[in-house]
């Protein structure tokens, strides 16, 4: 039984060699192509963090640019005399020039210094109670377009 043991795990002279030849030759290469695979990964994985940074940079910029944009033209049409007033009659036709300029938005309506809706774009009579709102501003009256969540547009937008 033992020549069986032995004769299973004994090698000839030409084995052994190539065996030692092919540890020998093997190792470098399995090293090598570790430390290239290392450099690779970390190479890909730092050209896709600058990819990555450079387009949410571009994105940033402009998201910042669009709201910007539209700040100003807001700014811009809450100072007229016709919005200061308070007076939905006289508010009505901006909001209204807004909303067809705008063709994202789906209404803009006006809060008064009391928190109350004093006119809407759509014509619909504002809400009654008082809403919450995180536009207030110093122009005198609060204007902010929605956009409608929902894919129906209004009649007179189609």
């Amino acid at each position: 039984m033992n020549k069986n043991k032995d004769s299973l795990f004994s090698l000839n002279i030409f084995q052994q060699i190539l065996l030692a030849m092919l540890v020998v030759a093997i190792t470098p290469l399995g090293a090598i192509w570790y430390v290239d695979y290392r450099i690779i990964t970390q190479d890909t994985e730092n050209n896709i963090q600058q990819r990555m940074s450079s387009v949410s940079d571009r994105f940033v910029g402009e998201a910042n640019n669009w709201v910007n944009t539209n700040l100003r033209a807001l700014a811009q049409n809450a100072s007229l005399p016709d919005m200061a007033s308070m007076d939905p009659r006289r508010q009505l036709p901006i909001l209204q020039a807004i909303v067809n300029e705008y063709k994202w938005s789906y209404v803009a309506h006006t809060i008064g210094p009391d928190g109350k809706n004093v006119t809407r774009s759509d014509g619909k009579i504002p809400l009654l109670t008082p809403t919450v709102s995180t536009s207030r501003t110093s122009w005198g009256a609060s204007l902010w377009a929605s956009r409608r969540q929902s894919p129906r547009r209004p009649e007179s937008r189609r």
